[in-house]
């Protein structure tokens, strides 16, 4: 999960990793969150009478904000899929599951251009 992290802030050029593998709820300045880990069978791997190995293609992470001009809520924090796993429907299928754990969820900006035009095809409200 931290690696995924670690590649959306150089991707995306941002100055902090937005998920530390060691945070706990002692770390100073706590934040309450619950991250997402994508994957996906390796059939490139598949070995007859073997278990199914699986490959981890992605990550997300939401968190609980206090706003000061609006009611608390979950923000999606941040989402990163390897290059090679993007468009291809991960995030989609999953976002009927977060619309209904999380309702009407706050987007964290700035937006990558790909989530720009993952938004235009599955709006929700914004808090």
């Amino acid at each position: 999960m931290e690696t995924f992290a670690k590649h959306f802030r150089r991707e995306l050029h941002f100055d902090v990793v937005p998920f530390d593998a060691a945070e706990t709820t002692r770390s100073p300045g706590y934040i309450p969150y619950e991250a997402y880990l994508f994957h996906e069978v390796a059939r490139d791997l598949f070995e007859v009478d073997k278990p199914v190995k699986h490959r981890c293609i992605g990550a997300c992470g939401f968190r609980w904000y206090e706003w000061s001009d609006a009611p608390a809520s979950w923000s999606l924090q941040w989402a990163w899929f390897h290059p090679y796993f993007r468009a291809r429907g991960h995030l989609s299928k999953s976002w009927p599951l977060f619309i209904e754990k999380y309702g009407a969820f706050h987007l964290q900006q700035p937006f990558s251009a790909a989530m720009e035009k993952f938004l235009e095809k599955h709006p929700i409200g914004n808090p």
